[in-house]
């Protein structure tokens, strides 16, 4: 047995493992250096040093291999390893993987300056377990987080979770239904909302119904998946914060200056922002937005604040 002392030292090793905000991911980093270290009969030192169970490592290099076999049973994949992992070593197709075999299990991550929540919809607002490598983190730069089971002790925790974007979840969770206006699209009865323009909105609808699964459609969603990106409309991750949040969305009044140029304010919650005097209305607006956004993020920012401050 090792000392209490040893505590901190498990944990370095652990955080050596993390890797895109994902317990899952670090559990795949790790189960691959055991078997690097396996070729050179090093496996037990290897789990020694970092704190890892040989039985564990060895029970999930049993379950791979029979989940191997299993598929080629069913004809999915041959026997040539190689063109199997063709895409292996594309971190954004795990995350998709993982996504499909955990959704419903999601929360929404909401920035609040220098930290973040979270809110499921059944619990409201969740916390991560201790030992879960997202937990160290201050902030994760991911709207949603998928998760395998929930803990509830005098709160509720989340286990084993994995930070997925938008478009992970769109293509690769539940049912889509249109929402309320053109480029709104709604998953879990409402719960999760997506604003943007109509022509992306009608794009995912069209991934999830196509039906040719090719190589050609395959590299399309690998695309889609690893620009992911909330883009550079302003106005539309606002509402898409606010929504998360649990807020209205913000409402905007723009003023066309004496030089014939527009400057705008947005309010939502009770505070104000003014934007930089634009060309026109809708710039305005986005201008607006774009300094809303840098308080809520927690980032720098060159904004008048009407009323109430930023927190």
């Amino acid at each position: 047995m090792r000392g209490s002392s040893s505590w901190q030292l498990a944990e370095a090793a652990k955080a050596q493992f993390s890797r895109d905000y994902s317990d899952h991911l670090a559990l795949v980093q790790a189960y691959e250096g055991w078997t690097n270290a396996e070729k050179d009969l090093a496996g037990y030192e290897y789990c020694w040093k970092n704190f890892l169970s040989a039985q564990s490592m060895k029970a999930i290099d049993a379950l791979r291999r029979e989940f191997y076999s299993l598929l080629k049973d069913t004809g999915l994949v041959d026997s040539t390893t190689t063109t199997c992992n063709s895409w292996s070593y594309d971190v954004h197709l795990p995350r998709v993987v993982i996504c499909y075999g955990l959704y419903p299990g999601v929360c929404s991550v909401v920035h609040n300056g220098k930290s973040f929540s979270l809110k499921t919809m059944e619990d409201g607002q969740v916390l991560l377990y201790y030992n879960s490598v997202n937990a160290k983190e201050s902030k994760i730069p991911y709207p949603w987080l998928v998760f395998n089971e929930k803990i509830k002790v005098n709160s509720i925790f989340l286990r084993d979770s994995t930070a997925v974007s938008d478009s992970v979840l769109l293509l690769f969770g539940g049912n889509i239904s249109m929402g309320d206006t053109d480029g709104h699209l709604k998953m879990l009865g409402g719960y999760l909302e997506f604003f943007m323009k109509p022509a992306i909105a009608e794009m995912y609808r069209s991934l999830r119904t196509a039906e040719s699964q090719d190589g050609t459609f395959i590299s399309a969603v690998r695309l889609l998946i690893s620009e992911d990106q909330w883009g550079d409309n302003s106005k539309s991750q606002l509402q898409t914060l606010l929504t998360r949040a649990g807020y209205a969305a913000p409402t905007y009044k723009t003023k066309q200056l004496n030089n014939s140029q527009f400057r705008a304010t947005v309010e939502f919650n009770g505070m104000q922002f003014m934007g930089q005097p634009c060309n026109n209305k809708k710039e305005a607006e986005k201008d607006a937005a774009a300094e809303a956004l840098e308080c809520l993020m927690g980032e720098p920012i060159g904004v008048m604040i009407i009323s109430n401050t930023c927190r």
